[in-house]
């Protein structure tokens, strides 16, 4: 609330900075012996699983309104009208502001993917992976499939790349809630 009086807080990404918020102060609770208890069981322990890392990344990387427009549409399932109020802007340059976070997002976690590689291979399949994921490739360049059959960051890196029908919502929901994704997503 003090970053929000200063005018250093989220202006329009509310929902996922007071939600971000309330598992940083838990995480810092955790710490202290005088607080934990205060700390519901649930919130203890919050880390961001290896299978949204990128996501995670990504998501927090993007400009404030690119969050609020992901997170009301994507996750909280709310028209259009919702985020454009919120940034004053039109539905129509809220429309075309949203494809933008969309695959900025995408080529967020396609660079998540190369910094966070253990292998130089990895790095070097980052883009063929993020295409072949972009177009719902079945049939895989044989190179790039036997990598990913050996190779758990880069599996996990394709399965967060797919960002079709449905999946968006979930997987920055994952990536930002930590804890009770799923609870949420069905609440809304």
């Amino acid at each position: 609330f003090l970053e929000t009086l200063r005018w250093t807080g989220p202006r329009t990404a509310w929902r996922p900075g007071l939600l971000v918020t309330v598992q940083r102060v838990a995480a810092e609770w955790t710490e202290d012996r005088r607080r934990r208890a205060a700390v519901r069981p649930a919130l203890r322990g919050l880390f961001v699983p290896v299978g949204r890392r990128l996501v995670h990344r990504a998501f927090h990387r993007l400009p404030e309104t690119a969050r609020c427009l992901l997170w009301h549409v994507e996750v909280e399932a709310e028209g259009l009208e919702v985020p454009a109020t919120l940034l004053g802007v039109s539905p129509w340059t809220a429309a075309v502001q949203l494809e933008s976070a969309r695959i900025r997002l995408r080529d967020g976690c396609v660079e998540a993917h190369r910094e966070l590689a253990v292998h130089e291979t990895c790095r070097r399949f980052s883009r063929l992976l993020e295409a072949s994921v972009r177009r719902g490739d079945t049939h895989l360049v044989p190179d790039l499939q036997h990598h990913l059959s050996g190779c758990g960051h880069c599996r996990s890196a394709a399965e967060q790349l797919d960002h079709s029908g449905m999946r968006l919502g979930v997987l920055i929901a994952e990536a930002v809630l930590v804890w009770g994704a799923r609870s949420y997503l069905g609440s809304r």
